[in-house]
């Protein structure tokens, strides 16, 4: 298995990829082992419950749940965590494998173009977000290198906002930065057909939004996001019968 390089070498910037990845896996530990203290004082914690018909006809509830933490010199932090009932591998291929196709799927992302692969991990990609909020947050765009990482137990896709020539600053869109987060898909020990999916967002929309506006349309975006992704699992396993 390949090791992450000390630096990832773009235009204008160099990233510390073993930081991103070291930065992540704290923050999904913190969300593993700490989420009974999450609710408490200086975390937030946005539930979302939704219900879904099974093959027998029966009604079950799915839990959700995003915790905010503040992480120094970084801010507030988001961490979505969401039970799958597929295999790790079907959301490794949905979502980290291949961003550049969520479009197709996940309507909370309205392009995602692939500017530049530094290796055969690591990759330059231009993302531009939907309008939230009934559109009173506006679309955003966003350049930003990703770093994917496969072990035995997890994939993992770390990154965060960078420069790239190809992709300069543009009036149509009000340029956000992100810092350092992504996706972890969790393989389960005892169920090769579930999963676990962590998302972290560090994320600045930049604008004059109020930062309650800015937080809530975060939470909502990250909920509507996993309804897409379950049902783009239900049409790829519906194909593939």
């Amino acid at each position: 298995m390949r090791r992450w390089p000390r630096t990832v070498r773009l235009p204008g910037q160099r990233v510390s990829a073993r930081r991103l990845e070291k930065f992540l896996y704290v923050i999904v530990l913190l969300s593993l082992f700490t989420s009974a203290k999450m609710s408490r004082e200086n975390t937030t914690v946005f539930p979302f419950c939704s219900c879904k018909q099974c093959d027998n006809g029966v009604t079950v509830d799915i839990g959700d749940f995003v915790y905010t933490l503040e992480i120094p010199f970084h801010g507030k932090t988001f961490i979505l965590k969401a039970l799958l009932q597929c295999a790790a591998e079907l959301v490794y291929q949905e979502v980290i494998l291949q961003p550049e196709k969520m479009v197709q799927w996940n309507r909370t992302v309205s392009a995602c173009q692939i500017l530049q692969r530094v290796d055969d991990n690591t990759l330059v990609s231009y993302d531009v977000s939907a309008g939230a909020a009934g559109g009173v947050v506006s679309p955003r765009d966003f350049v930003n290198v990703r770093r994917v990482e496969r072990k035995k137990d997890r994939y993992i896709s770390a990154g965060m906002s960078t420069n790239h020539s190809a992709k300069p600053p543009h009036c149509r869109y009000v340029r956000g930065e992100n810092g350092p987060g992504g996706f972890v898909v969790l393989k389960s020990s005892s169920n090769p057909s579930v999963c676990t999916f962590i998302w972290v967002l560090n994320t600045d929309l930049k604008g004059r939004l109020p930062r309650y506006l800015i937080h809530q349309s975060l939470a909502a975006t990250m909920f509507e996001f996993m309804a897409h992704l379950r049902q783009r699992i239900l049409e790829v396993r519906a194909s593939l019968r």
